[in-house]
């Protein structure tokens, strides 16, 4: 099994799009995005289960880890043997954690 990209996003971020736009044409990743206004229920099980509140999150799904990617200095969600939980300061950080941790 390949790895998937997994984006969490808001309608209307251009941070989102940017990130959009870095994964499927700079990197040519294909992902599945779930925006708030289309995928509620998905944008909101994400928040209560990761406890995220700041948008865009990148995930990538190995098939044994999941690895979260985010800015959200006020999350509390720790690292366990199958996640993986990365902190960013910027969206550049963001996607230097994604492209080591999609290498990998």
């Amino acid at each position: 099994m390949g790895k998937k990209v997994i984006l969490i996003n808001k309608m209307g971020c251009m941070l989102c799009e940017r990130v959009l736009y870095e994964i499927t044409h700079e990197r040519k990743l294909s992902c599945n995005e779930y925006l708030d206004t289309e995928s509620p229920k998905v944008f909101n099980d994400f928040i209560q289960l990761f406890q995220i509140n700041r948008f865009p999150v990148i995930q990538i799904d190995d098939g044994v880890k999941f690895i979260t990617i985010h800015r959200d200095d006020k999350a509390t969600i720790e690292s366990k043997p199958d996640m993986e939980i990365i902190f960013c300061s910027t969206i550049e950080e963001m996607m230097e954690a994604f492209d080591e941790a999609f290498a990998r």
